[in-house]
């Protein structure tokens, strides 16, 4: 067994881990499910941190989106004071340190919230949210993402 990268390829059929068909989009990759999130919540403008994996900034202004980065604490939380309207707010879970209490108290503190749980596949969702989810970095799986929100 590997930890902290990608585990080899399982062909198995085990299943899916989200069973569910209401409010879960399954995608290709986890940009797709921050950019899917970032359509549904109408917003031309967002968020993420500048700790994060260039491709997503890369892949969301090739979508035609306004990136706006911040920067975050020693502790892996936003630093970020207010929010412009018409935008989404990508908190990513680095490592899946964050506590849900915290991430239910950040995501009361901004509109259009999108949880990154792709380091945190087994942390819930948060009501009001969409949360990214990645499969490949727990499962044997080539890629994928599922995006979990109302409508998604």
């Amino acid at each position: 067994m590997e930890i902290g990268s990608f585990i080899e390829l399982d062909l198995r059929n085990t299943g899916e881990y989200f069973l569910e068909k209401k409010n879960i989009a399954r995608l290709n990759m986890a940009r797709a499910g921050i950019y899917h999130a970032s359509r549904l919540l109408n917003c031309q403008k967002v968020y993420i941190p500048y700790y994060l994996c260039p491709t997503v900034k890369n892949f969301l202004r090739r979508k035609g989106f306004e990136v706006i980065q911040y920067f975050i604490s020693e502790n892996y939380e936003p630093l970020v004071e207010r929010q412009e309207t018409n935008s989404a707010f990508v908190i990513v879970n680095h490592f899946g340190i964050l506590s849900n209490s915290f991430l239910k108290k950040i995501s009361s503190s901004f509109s259009n919230v999108i949880i990154d749980n792709s380091a945190a596949f087994f942390n819930p969702s948060i009501q009001g949210t969409y949360t990214v989810y990645s499969p490949r970095k727990f499962f044997g799986v080539p890629d994928g993402c599922y995006l979990v929100g109302a409508n998604a």
